[in-house]
């Protein structure tokens, strides 16, 4: 599977690299061809002009020899010549002793010559060779200023069979070049004439060539030894046939690097397999030894996933409940309505994070109290689709809260009952003066009923006040019997000065033995609240008590307990608040942070469980107890109460 893709890939690199060399041969093979053909024409145009100039040159010494006018001949044969643009640059007319007769153009400052090249024509060797040949004849090639070179040939004349003189016309290597090289030559070469002393003169639109784009040939007899070179310029490609092959090289090299990435992606991709392969195997493992319950359920209800926690809990198999309708079978009939309504709370994400508690039915029947959190499911691209639930089987909690609530209400009724034990002086004392005056008034209306002229109307008044006496006796039984007896919880609408009043009155033997005054301060139109009087009077009581302790080491006349009653508003939620203020010695700074821990007391016989009580009191009814130390001395016990509080559960 590896080897093939590789294998053609190469197979493909190395069949484009040949389809384009093979081009780039063919193209250069059709220049060479080209060029070749190009030069062989030139050098086939310039001979022509040559051989075309020699026999004019030729047929002007013949009309020279014969004509009696020779000079007025020459002139209008040369101008022709020189016109005709064959690299012509001057005609000279020699006599047999070689004396200059006529020239034209007359004179030229290009025609000086430079180097060891000699300007006595007529005594050079050409001319002399030509004389013996009879025929015309090339001179080598000299160069002259402005950086031109120059060849002649010498076309002897002959008159009645006998040496009459010499036609020489000059020819110019630049002459030639511009005028015998057209333009559309000239555009695709730079065409110079060279011999072995370098470049004679050139003809090129631009500078940079192809040196390896190149023909040269023999430019005889001209010149003895010239040479006719070209080469090619620097051809641009067209732009189709580069971007053809950029596009190729493009994708030979896209080829390669997908399948580099294409391999690379296969790595990562068995990398990221088998980790998702050990990560499902670690959370599988996890999952199944959890004894939290998951649950996991789209946005319609539907379950989507159940551990083998949650089957535990519920008796339930994974298969028996995943993908039903919603509700599932394990939903309390009783609970139903309540649960449904949390779960399209949860769908409309109202529902609040910390959960709720909710009871589920076990497929044995027995109820399974839960506490069931939710958190959303949410996929790679940020969009929920269903819910992943978390449930706890609290029923062991709720059967220990249940003994904790029991033991506790055994120890309120304890913590009540050792109150009164301690009150029982006081409260002794309390019955005792009602009963004897009850006594005494009894007494009374005997001795009058045994005197003779015994009015009715003076038993009414004494029988008044026993019943008076009798109802006060009650009244402070009544109190104590309602304060102390066991009896279940309950909550209804309280009347909190009625509460601070009866809670006040169990301690007026106590007050008066400890010459304590108490002073009860309510507001107008206090609200009445929801909770447990006999609970809420017990936490007034311990209140008062230890209030009463507090200031036995005060001065009698500045024993001063007071109750104040109140309510305010707090944030959103009305507040019902009691303050009790004692003028006592203060709870130590050391003792603060301790005071509502259970079995912390200042008291040698104390137990230590009142305020903790208390604060328990307080908080089931969602209410707070605390402490603050009172300015001058003393200490402050408030608590708030919700007005609008929900019952407790």
């Amino acid at each position: 599977m590896w080897w093939l893709p590789r294998t053609a890939l190469a197979i493909f690199l190395i069949s484009l690299t040949a389809l384009l060399w093979i081009s780039w041969r063919t193209d250069m093979e059709d220049q060479r061809t080209t060029l070749i053909s190009d030069m062989l024409w030139l050098e086939q145009e310039i001979r022509f002009h040559l051989t075309r100039n020699e026999e004019r040159i030729q047929q002007l010494a013949i009309d020279l020899a014969n004509s009696n006018k020779a000079l007025r001949t020459f002139t209008p044969s040369a101008s022709s010549l020189l016109s005709n643009q064959s690299g012509l640059s001057q005609i000279l007319w020699l006599d047999a002793s070689g004396t200059l007769r006529a020239a034209l153009p007359t004179s030229t400052t290009d025609a000086v010559a430079v180097g060891e090249a000699t300007p006595a024509i007529p005594m050079t060797e050409t001319l002399r060779l030509a004389r013996a040949l009879l025929k015309p004849t090339y001179s080598p090639t000299y160069a002259i200023v402005h950086g031109d070179a120059q060849f002649e040939v010498h076309v002897p004349q002959f008159s009645s069979g006998h040496y009459g003189g010499m036609i020489v016309a000059t020819y110019s290597i630049r002459r030639i070049l511009d005028e015998l090289v057209p333009w559309w030559l000239a555009e695709r070469y730079r065409i110079s004439i060279v011999d072995d002393g370098g470049v004679l003169g050139k003809k090129s639109l631009v500078t940079a060539v192809n040196s390896q784009m190149s023909y040269q040939i023999a430019f005889d007899p001209p010149g003895h030894g010239l040479i006719l070179r070209a080469e090619a310029y620097e051809l641009k490609t067209s732009f189709a046939r580069n971007l053809l092959i950029l596009t190729a090289v493009v994708l030979a090299v896209t080829m390669l690097w997908s399948l580099w990435a294409l391999r690379r992606h296969m790595q990562w991709r068995l990398v990221a397999e088998q980790a998702l392969r050990k990560e499902y195997a670690f959370r599988t493992a996890m999952e199944d030894s959890l004894a939290t319950g998951l649950l996991a359920r789209d946005l319609d209800g539907r379950i989507m996933y159940v551990n083998p926690a949650f089957c535990r809990m519920i008796g339930y198999g994974a298969e028996e409940i995943v993908s039903q309708e919603s509700p599932p079978p394990f939903w309390d009939s009783a609970a139903k309505a309540g649960n449904l309504y949390r779960m399209n709370g949860q769908n409309d994400r109202t529902t609040s994070s910390s959960g709720f508690e909710t009871q589920l039915r076990h497929r044995d029947g027995r109820a399974v109290h839960c506490m069931l959190h939710a958190a959303p499911l949410v996929d790679g691209d940020g969009k929920q689709f269903g819910w992943l639930s978390s449930v706890l089987d609290i029923t062991e909690n709720k059967r220990i809260e249940e003994i904790a609530r029991q033991q506790e209400e055994q120890l309120q009724f304890t913590a009540r009952l050792v109150a009164m034990g301690e009150m029982a002086s006081s409260l002794a004392h309390e019955l005792n003066q009602p009963l004897a005056a009850i006594s005494s008034y009894s007494t009374g209306c005997l001795n009058r009923i045994e005197q003779a002229g015994l009015q009715q109307a003076d038993l009414v008044e004494a029988l008044k006040k026993i019943g008076s006496q009798a109802q006060r006796a009650g009244a402070v039984i009544r109190r104590i019997y309602e304060f102390v007896r066991r009896s279940e919880p309950r909550h209804a609408s309280c009347n909190m000065e009625e509460i601070i009043k009866d809670a006040a009155g169990l301690f007026d033997g106590e007050v008066r033995k400890n010459n304590v005054e108490i002073r009860i301060e309510v507001a107008e139109a206090l609200p009445q609240i929801q909770g447990d009087r006999v609970l809420l009077e017990q936490v007034l009581v311990n209140l008062i008590k230890n209030g009463i302790e507090a200031m036995r080491a005060t001065g009698t006349d500045d024993r001063v307990l007071e109750i104040i009653a109140s309510s305010s508003a707090e944030t959103s939620d009305q507040q019902l608040c009691v303050a009790v203020c004692d003028c006592g010695s203060g709870i130590a700074e050391r003792d603060l942070d301790k005071i509502f821990m259970p079995f912390f007391t200042t008291k040698s016989e104390g137990m230590g469980m009142g305020l903790n009580i208390c604060r328990s009191i307080i908080e089931s009814h969602y209410g707070r107890l605390w402490h603050e130390p009172k300015p001058g001395g003393g200490s402050i016990f408030k608590l708030t109460i919700p007005i609008r509080s929900k019952l407790p559960a």
